[in-house]
Parts: C-alpha cells; sequence; structure tokens
C-alpha cells in the first residue's frame, strides 16, 4: 500500500506544499482554536489530586482539538483532490465526525494525565508524572499517527480508525517517531527563543502571552497537516513513488 512513498521528507514537503496553498484559512482556524485551549487554567501543577475542574478542562480541550483536528484533516483530503476547502465545508464536516474525533481527541488528553488523576502529585513524584505525560503522548502518537484523518476521511468509528490507524503505522514507527520529533524539537526551539527575549516565562507553566499563542497554534497546524498527508501516503495503492505527491502540487 504504498509504503515506499512514506519518508519524512516527502510528508515535510508534502505539507509545507498544502500549507502554503491554505495558509490564510488554516491559519484563521488554528489560531482561533487554540486561543481558548492556552488559556485554559489547569490546575495540574498543584500537590492535590485533580479535580472536577480538571476533568472539564481536559474535556474542553479535547473538544477543541478535535475540532481542529477534523477541519484540518478534511482540508487536507480536499487539497488532495484538487479541491480548495472552504469554511462553511469545514463546519459540515467537523459536525459530522464530532463524536469519533472527540474520543479519539480525549484519548490523547486524558491517558498522559492519569497520574493526576490516580493521586496527588507528590505521591507519584514529578518526575515520573513527567515521563508518563511525555512518554504515553509520544506512543500514542506514534501508534495512532493516522487515526484522526481516518475518522475524518473515511467517516470511521473510533474501534475501526483506531484499527485502521495501527495497520496503517505498522512497519513505520522510526519514520513516524523522526518526524514527531522534528515538530517537537522546532516548537521547543522556539518556545526557548522566546524565552530568551520573551517574558521569560513557558506557556505549559504560566498563562500563556502571544507569542506562546502563535507557536502552539503553527505546531498544531504542522502536527495535524503531516498526520493527514500520511494518512493519503500510506493510504495509495500505486507503488510509484511520485503518485501521491503529484495530487497534492
Amino acid at each position: 500500500m504504498g509504503r515506499q512513498n512514506f519518508t519524512i521528507w516527502r510528508v515535510f514537503r508534502i505539507s509545507f506544499g498544502v500549507i502554503k496553498r491554505n495558509l490564510v484559512l488554516f491559519l484563521m482556524v488554528a489560531l482561533i482554536l487554540e486561543f481558548p485551549v492556552n488559556y485554559l487554567g489547569i490546575a495540574f501543577g498543584g500537590d492535590e489530586v485533580a479535580s472536577i475542574a480538571d476533568v472539564a478542562d481536559i474535556f474542553v480541550r479535547a473538544a477543541l482539538d478535535s475540532l481542529l483536528a477534523s477541519a484540518i484533516s478534511y482540508a487536507v483530503g480536499c487539497d488532495a483532490r484538487g479541491n480548495r476547502a472552504d469554511l462553511a465545508g469545514m463546519l459540515t464536516r467537523m459536525r459530522a465526525v464530532f463524536f469519533p474525533v472527540l474520543v479519539l481527541s480525549l484519548l490523547f488528553e486524558a491517558v498522559p494525565a492519569l497520574p493526576w488523576f490516580l493521586a496527588p502529585r507528590e505521591s507519584f513524584g514529578g518526575t515520573f508524572a513527567l515521563v508518563w505525560f511525555l512518554g504515553s503522548w509520544l506512543v500514542l502518537t506514534v501508534l495512532l499517527w493516522t487515526a484522526v484523518p481516518v475518522a475524518v476521511a473515511e467517516g470511521r468509528g473510533v474501534v475501526p480508525a483506531v484499527r485502521r490507524a495501527l495497520s496503517q503505522s505498522k512497519g513505520q514507527h522510526v519514520r513516524i517517531l523522526g518526524m514527531l520529533l522534528i515538530l517537537v524539537s522546532a516548537l521547543l526551539i522556539g518556545l526557548i527563543l522566546e524565552w530568551l527575549v520573551g517574558e521569560g516565562a513557558l506557556f505549559m507553566f504560566e498563562q500563556p502571552g502571544l507569542a506562546e499563542w502563535l507557536l502552539a497554534a503553527v505546531f498544531d497546524l504542522m502536527l495535524l497537516v503531516a498526520m493527514a498527508v500520511s494518512y493519503f501516503l500510506l493510504d495509495d495503492p500505486d507503488p510509484d513513488p511520485e503518485s501521491v505527491a503529484a495530487v497534492f502540487e
């Protein structure tokens, strides 16, 4: 299934092309949906077990993330077919696949936060919680790299989308991890530069400023576009390495 089409370079090259053709629409949607996510006041930094407010916080984050993921996946699909996505089409698709994408988003949000729901932070230690958070997020993201695009493009439910994503990512984990680490590294470099010249506060520890909001939006945008492009590359039945890239260009 077109596995030879799937390389880190090809995914990023196509992703930048898709973003370039849809830059205004993508940035508008990403910035609008990322704004409330970054300003939600999550209380995981305290010593108590996560509260009802934290549960609500995670749910709202997942809901907003699911809307953004659905919109971007739909737009990449339109681009792959030679069409231009519009806001009306995005909204229609977001509504149609809201539930399965919401459940998938909750999975990515809730599993890394489990230590804070099981016991006070001091019982686990900050190091354990951080290792669990990063490790579980990386594993889930690598294994279910194309789960959201599958749900959006094929209209599948949660379990079928997970099974399809696991099938697509089989044998591609190193490449996916490589892409993920490149994106995370770029985000960290941006945050460090902002910290050095800006307000001196990383957005995950204090209330974010405009620079962190923009960085988070761009990171999410790149991540979601790369996921959707990967779905089409891994789904291509034609072994010609240029066949899939051609539909994006």
